[in-house]
């Protein structure tokens, strides 16, 4: 197995063949010819991630945004996946907020600018990071570069180039890889999580999952930290790559551990999660914990954040109420400030399809994994939403007893969960055929309009909606109601 600076060594000499005694011709033949062999297999290898010197104290998602909010409302999108599906439900929800004028602090701005965070898996990725690099520019070209872009083809029509057979025939290098390389020229512009940060006051979280331990991994660096690994310098494309790698289609991201070799020490709580009752936490925890040690697993395999939490809902919990407690929070929570809390979560996911009730023959191989993984990620989305609600609203409470011990005013904070679901739009063949769409990376540009437009109608007729834009237009006229 040869590194990548063999590799770019390899390559310097196939250049070296291209000698000047050749006619332009045959020089140029001989060195295309010569550049495949060098880039043949066992020699294309993946962008390995950096590892880290010293390991400094990170501040989690949550600390951060009890630290940099100055307003009390605390706004969080969750993003699902679904395909191109999911991602013009997610991109609709942007352009409604985007509508919605705020008054806040005497000036006016959107409800969009309001956004303190954004967690997503799988599709819902692409929105999320898009917007988080790139701002307002996702409202003119996002459809052109992402949406109606046919990526799935495109993609495919990459896989079949001749000059990428050698590359992936190398066991460094795999389909996923390639993925990660056309999104990273074609939408992200070789932008890191430096770029992220320092472009976005939206706290852009994504996700994916560990193949070995099933549990989600977060980009952020307080899980670099783990592997003693540099997240500053890891490409936006790649993680979007992993966040949306589905199993058989495309391979995992892989990721070196560096564990041990940058002075980094577990935080308490990781360290007596075991001692926890709730299996959840202490089942995370384990997968945390496990990084920690890069003899027994020096390298990490990720795949779609969708198998972990389709909704991206267990990141924002944990963001904002860390070990599911909010007096854990060494700096306090962002909770505690916050006079209204909405949480929006996109769910694009895949609905079983009806027609299989309507047919004698027995379903094929196709529709029957369809039809079992759409049941099985529809009833864990219910339980996550179920979850989220009673989380929020304990945390809530804690947070109303937290301001009157501290002497602030007697009042809960008035909770918003505001679900956009292709499931409540009213029954109609529309519904049906939009519920029908496949969960791919093609669709046809009628098709996300349609999707967009549905965006739109979910989220004007939600009552949940209506209920947090009012109280944001009077922010104390329901304050008797919240008390």
């Amino acid at each position: 197995m040869r590194s990548p600076e063999e590799c770019a060594i390899r390559v310097d000499g196939a250049r070296a063949a291209h000698w000047p005694g050749m006619g332009r011709r045959r020089g140029g033949l001989a060195l295309i010819l010569a550049l495949l062999l060098a880039g043949g297999p066992g020699c294309a290898h993946y962008r390995v991630n950096v590892p880290l010197a010293v390991a400094q104290p990170q501040v989690a998602p949550g600390h951060r945004l009890a630290e940099e909010r100055d307003d009390d409302l605390l706004l969080v999108l969750a993003f699902s996946g679904g395909g191109l599906r999911s991602a013009a439900l997610a991109y609709g929800v942007l352009e409604v907020l985007r509508d919605v004028p705020i008054e806040r602090q005497g000036r006016t701005e959107s409800l969009l600018d309001q956004v303190d965070m954004i967690s997503a898996v799988s599709s819902g990725s692409f929105v999320a990071a898009y917007y988080g690099l790139f701002g307002g520019r996702i409202f003119d070209e996002f459809e052109a570069r992402f949406l109606k872009a046919d990526l799935q083809n495109r993609l495919a029509r990459s896989v079949l180039a001749p000059p990428n057979w050698f590359r992936l025939l190398s066991d460094t290098y795999d389909r996923v890889d390639l993925a990660a390389e056309y999104i990273d020229r074609n939408l992200f512009e070789g932008l890191t999580f430096a770029d992220l940060a320092e472009r976005s006051r939206t706290a852009t979280l994504i996700n994916a999952t560990d193949l070995v331990t099933g549990e989600r991994f977060e980009f952020t660096q307080a899980q670099f930290d783990l592997i003693c690994s540099d997240l500053d310098a890891f490409p936006v494309a790649r993680a979007v790559a992993a966040s949306s790698a589905f199993p058989f289609l495309l391979s995992p991201v892989r990721l070196r551990n560096y564990a041990g070799r940058c002075d980094y020490r577990p935080p308490e709580w990781l360290v007596d999660a075991e001692d926890e009752s709730p299996d959840a936490p202490r089942r995370h925890a384990e997968a945390l914990r496990s990084y920690l040690d890069a003899g027994a697993r020096p390298y990490i395999h990720l795949l779609d954040g969708g198998i972990s939490d389709n909704l991206g809902l267990r990141s924002v919990l944990d963001a904002l109420a860390p070990r599911h407690s909010l007096w854990a929070a060494p700096r306090g929570s962002a909770l505690r400030s916050a006079r209204d809390v909405a949480v929006i979560v996109v769910n694009g996911g895949a609905a079983v399809e009806p027609g299989l009730s309507r047919d004698e023959r027995s379903p094929g191989l196709r529709d029957t994994f369809r039809a079992v993984t759409s049941a099985q990620v529809n009833r864990y989305n219910d339980a996550t939403m179920d979850l989220a609600r009673r989380s929020l609203e304990a945390w809530l409470a804690e947070a109303a007893v937290a301001r009157l011990r501290g002497g602030g005013e007697p009042m809960s904070a008035r909770l918003h969960l505001v679900s956009v679901n292709l499931d409540e739009l009213p029954r109609s063949a529309e519904r049906d055929a939009l519920r029908a769409l496949p969960t791919n990376f093609s669709l046809e540009a009628r098709d996300v309009d349609r999707v967009r437009e549905a965006a739109h109608a979910l989220l004007h007729g939600s009552p949940e909606f209506a209920r947090l834009t009012a109280a944001l237009q009077d922010p104390r006229g329901q304050e008797e109601t919240a008390k």
